[in-house]
């Protein structure tokens, strides 16, 4: 069994231990926007331009992603 212990003084680093603390509801978050972006695109009746916009949200979603090695809560 692994473990790790994240310490924060919170005096100082408070933006930093919310942050930690929420990151899984950040990720669902960006969950959430990605597959909402892909059911538009999918099942909605879209112009070409906002079809357009949503694939390029979901690219800039999936590339961030990769770049940082990030992935979805499974």
């Amino acid at each position: 069994m692994s473990e790790g212990i994240l310490i924060f003084n919170l005096q100082e680093d408070e933006e930093e231990f919310h942050c930690a603390c929420n990151g899984l509801n950040w990720a669902l978050l960006v969950w959430d926007i990605d597959q909402l972006c892909r059911n538009k695109t999918k099942y909605g009746e879209l112009s070409k331009e906002t079809n357009d916009a949503l694939d390029e949200i979901r690219e800039l979603i999936s590339d961030t992603r990769f770049d940082e090695g990030l992935k979805f809560p499974a």
